[in-house]
């Protein structure tokens, strides 16, 4: 994946959720979100429940996090910004 021009910086929500509509739809009714800057990593938590499960689409980089009775709990955006750079 190529690195994103960076807008504006990266603790910025809006940015973050721009960039993860260009490849999932993201629930507008309830959300936490959550970036980490090590990980170039945007989590989008749409419940509290527990995830049970996970899968993934590693073409666009995300994995759908699942409870137990299938209902979607978490978003993982990963290389969100395209610069991972490990410590």
């Amino acid at each position: 994946m190529a690195t994103r021009q960076l807008k504006r910086n990266l603790d910025s929500v809006s940015e973050w959720l721009d960039l993860a509509e260009c490849r999932i739809d993201i629930p507008k009714n309830w959300l936490k979100i959550e970036y980490q800057k090590d990980a170039d990593l945007l989590y989008i938590k749409l419940s509290d429940s527990p995830a049970a499960y996970c899968e993934d689409d590693l073409d666009k980089e995300v994995i759908f996090n699942y409870d137990a009775d299938n209902n979607l709990v978490g978003i993982e955006v990963l290389h969100l910004y395209g610069i991972y750079n490990p410590v």
